[in-house]
C-alpha cells in the first residue's frame, strides 16, 4: 500500500468526504436533524455536499485557487493530464508518482485546514 501524507485527524475526514458520511451540513441534516436542520451550506442557499464545499463555495474560493495551482504544478511532473477529483486529492492515484501523491495530499490538507468546517 502506497504512503500518504495525512495526519490521522485528516485522513479520517478524507475517509468520511468519500464515503459520503462527512460533518458537511447535507449528510448532517439526514442523521441528526435536531442539531442541524438545514442541509444548507452555512455560507450558500444550497445543499453543503462534498462536491459543493471541495468544487463550488464562494466560501473557499481563494484556498480552492491556491490547491488548484499546488495540483496543477505537482502534476506537471506527471506524464498525464487528471481529473481533479476526491481520489487524487486523497492520495489515492495508482498513475501518478508517491512524491506527486504526496504533494498532493499536503496540498488538499492545508485546503481542509483553512476551511475551518471540518
Amino acid at each position: 500500500p502506497k504512503k500518504n501524507s495525512f495526519h490521522r485527524k485528516t485522513q479520517c475526514i478524507v475517509n468520511r468526504m468519500m464515503s459520503g458520511h462527512s460533518k458537511l451540513n447535507a449528510h448532517q441534516a439526514v442523521v441528526n436533524p435536531k442539531y442541524t436542520p438545514s442541509p444548507n451550506c452555512p455560507h450558500c442557499p444550497i445543499p453543503e455536499t462534498v462536491r459543493h464545499f471541495i468544487y463550488q463555495c464562494p466560501a473557499h474560493e481563494e484556498s480552492r485557487q491556491l490547491l488548484l495551482h499546488k495540483v496543477d504544478s505537482a502534476l506537471l511532473g506527471a506524464d498525464q493530464a487528471q481529473n481533479i477529483n476526491l481520489r487524487l486529492l486523497s492520495g489515492r492515484n495508482d498513475n501518478i508518482s508517491e512524491e506527486i501523491n504526496i504533494q498532493i495530499t499536503r496540498a488538499f490538507q492545508e485546503f481542509l485546514a483553512t476551511s475551518y468546517r471540518l
